[in-house]
């Protein structure tokens, strides 16, 4: 996902079981960062779990870049993580 600079895979049964007890067991799970100049700061980590994207679920890879897609630049964008356990809200925009 260029805009975000994550790698990303789909959180399911099978890779919810490599990561520490998450609430959820659909979205997206950060397995790393890119290096690309032209990415938002998103203070994403391997590890994160996207469950939603402006109060949309995502479920799959395929589902969050749909949605990123769907947005306009310079418009804020709220995702919902969870991170150690916790449910957190990340915002950013994208140019």
């Amino acid at each position: 996902m260029p805009q975000l600079g994550i790698l990303g895979v789909d959180l399911n049964a099978g890779t919810g079981a490599m990561t520490a007890a998450l609430r959820t067991l659909t979205g997206v799970i950060v397995v790393g960062r890119t290096e690309t100049a032209d990415v938002a700061d998103t203070g994403l980590v391997a590890g994160d779990a996207i469950c939603a994207i402006n109060g949309t679920t995502v479920l799959t890879v395929d589902g969050l870049v749909s949605a990123l897609r769907g947005l306009e630049p310079h418009r804020p964008i709220v995702l919902q993580v969870e991170r150690e356990g916790k449910l957190t809200f990340i915002t950013f925009e994208i140019e």
